[in-house]
Order: C-alpha cells, then sequence, then structure tokens
C-alpha cells in the first residue's frame, strides 16, 4: 500500500512532539490532547447508547487509542481500531494490552473488515481532516460493515459538511 505524502508530515510531527514532550504526552498532543477526558466521554457516549460488552466495536481513526483504553475492561467483544499513523496504533496496542484486539494502519477511505460484522462503527475528530469525497467513501463503508439493522450505529463527531444518509 503506497503511503500517501501527508502521512509523512504527521509522523513528523508527532516525532517532533515526541522529542519535545516524550512520547505520552505526544501520543495524547496528536489526538487533540485531553486523552483521558475525551475517552470517558467518547467510552461512555457509546454504553449510554447501547454498546454492550459482548459487541464488535470498529474505530477508524482510533489515533493513540483514547476510546479503546476507556473499553478495555468492558468490551468482551472485538475491537477494530484504524489509523494512518503506525506509531499511534502501537501505543494504543501496548496501551490497551489486548492481543484480541486488532490495530490496523489505513491510508485508504475504506474499512478493513467484513461485511455486516459491527455493531457499532465510529469516527471521533477523523471527518475534519477528508475530503468531501472521502467522507462519502467512509460512510459507505460503515453501511457495509455494519451488521443489517445497525446503521444508526455509526457515529461521528466534528462532521464539517452535513450529507444526506439516505442515499448512502
Amino acid at each position: 500500500m503506497q503511503v500517501p505524502d501527508y502521512v509523512a508530515s504527521y509522523r513528523a510531527h508527532l516525532a517532533q512532539l515526541i522529542a519535545s514532550q516524550g512520547r505520552d504526552s505526544a501520543m495524547e498532543s496528536v489526538v487533540g490532547g485531553q486523552y483521558t477526558q475525551i475517552g470517558i466521554l467518547e467510552s461512555s457516549a457509546l454504553i449510554t447508547l447501547g454498546l454492550q460488552r459482548q459487541h464488535t466495536l470498529i474505530d477508524v481513526g482510533c489515533g493513540s487509542g483514547r476510546l479503546p483504553f476507556r473499553l478495555k475492561d468492558y468490551l468482551t467483544g472485538r475491537f477494530v481500531g484504524t489509523d494512518v499513523l503506525d506509531e499511534a496504533l502501537d501505543y494504543a496496542r501496548e496501551k490497551c494490552g489486548r492481543p484480541d484486539w486488532q490495530f490496523i494502519v489505513n491510508y485508504l477511505p475504506s474499512i478493513p473488515s467484513d461485511d455486516a460484522v459491527a455493531d457499532f462503527v465510529t469516527f471521533f475528530s477523523v471527518f475534519t481532516h477528508l475530503l468531501d469525497e472521502d467522507i462519502s467513501r467512509f460512510l459507505k463503508e460503515a453501511k457495509r460493515v455494519a451488521k443489517p439493522g445497525g446503521e444508526d450505529r455509526l457515529f461521528v463527531s466534528r462532521l464539517r459538511v452535513r450529507l444526506p444518509l439516505a442515499g448512502i
């Protein structure tokens, strides 16, 4: 898989953060800060909205793992997290300590999963970084990987455009 140009600048930014702040602080900063607080908010929202222990969750753009870290002792089902930074995924994998969970590098507007497997699909702080066409592709992918009837369990934060979901 060819690495897009923007990944190099993102990696350089993370390396600079690590050099100036140390790894833990850099991994908090690279996902926008407030790692613990936002992780609590995201996980609490999902549980309140119906995420059950045995569910399968796909977290697109999971970064350094603020959501999976908060769910590591709750979620017994399958977890798939994707991101463009393998360094951030390595950190998430280590921090969660869940060898049964998958953390996958993905540069494409796709979700590396089979059809109809996910109870929940999340895009927290992802769409602000994407072109409108890629947002549309990701939404189609979310619909594809969601279990039948699970299309209403798609969660997005910081959406910068309004797209009609009915036509997806």
